[in-house]
């Protein structure tokens, strides 16, 4: 799977909001929080859960790119040192607000900035955490999609989201 099929895909699940900024603000959230659930995954060195959440992380990525039509591109690099990613967050919420809430309307160029940087600094976590293997990435966005597919059969709806079958998509998961 390229990541241009990925990002296309992950649309079928993405969730259509009131206003672009309640779709931006869910896809920032979403990414802070999945952020969360990363670092406890990575304290107990559990490889199917840290890919689960990279995966998750990649689909709020995703999305957010699609929302300004940005294919997320694996050879960017950021200008100068790579930031951590909490201060990408921190800059990425500071840029939206000023879009969304301050109606400024400049913010566009250093969001897209923003997301390229925290793809860019997930796919070195990728390199990190399992070797120079970049296929991973492939492997991380497949079953990403494929447990999407069991919790979301034919696209996105509310009732989905509340009731899940855990254990089927661990098993999707483990495969």
């Amino acid at each position: 799977m390229t990541i241009p099929e990925y990002q296309k895909l992950t649309m079928r699940t993405f969730k259509l909001l009131n206003s672009p900024f309640e779709e931006v603000s869910h896809m920032v959230l979403g990414l802070m929080s999945e952020h969360n659930e990363l670092s406890e995954a990575m304290t107990i060195n559990d490889d199917i859960n840290i890919k689960e959440e990279i995966g998750d992380k990649l689909w709020y990525l995703s999305n957010l790119a699609n929302i300004f039509n940005v294919e997320l591109d694996i050879n960017f690099m950021p200008k100068g040192q790579n930031k951590v990613l909490m201060l990408l967050y921190s800059d990425l919420s500071n840029n939206v607000k000023r879009k969304y809430v301050y109606n400024s309307g400049k913010e566009d160029e250093n969001i897209i900035y923003i997301i390229n940087c925290i793809f860019r600094a997930l796919i070195d976590l990728i390199v990190y955490l399992f070797g120079q293997d970049i296929s991973i990435l492939e492997e991380i966005m497949n079953k990403n999609i494929n447990k999407l597919y069991i919790r979301y059969p034919d696209q996105y709806k509310d009732d989905y989201a509340l009731i899940r079958n855990i254990q089927e998509e661990l098993e999707q998961l483990k495969k």
